[in-house]
């Protein structure tokens, strides 16, 4: 799963949902994450994740970003960009 989500409010604004979720908040704030790399740190299977993301989608607690198409993966100048960005930080 190359789908990445990210959290649309604070953890912190969300402190009457179940700690699961707010888990989950803390770790997509920011840029964003992996779906897969989201679902290891939590330490359970994809499928399961993907339910409880679903959740958070539905609550409007998250956003979610599709895969890139095949045409973005495959520019170099788009690739170039995001290591330059990476050696930054």
């Amino acid at each position: 799963m190359h789908s990445t989500v990210r959290a649309a409010v604070p953890a912190d604004d969300a402190r009457s949902i179940p700690e699961e979720w707010q888990t989950i908040l803390r770790l997509c704030a920011g840029p964003g994450i992996a779906v897969a790399e989201l679902a290891a740190r939590i330490g359970m299977r994809l499928t399961p994740t993907a339910v409880l993301l679903a959740q958070l989608l539905d609550q409007g607690l998250i956003e979610h970003r599709p895969p890139m198409s095949d045409p973005d993966a495959m520019n170099i100048d788009f690739l170039r960009r995001i290591r330059s960005g990476l050696e930054r930080a």
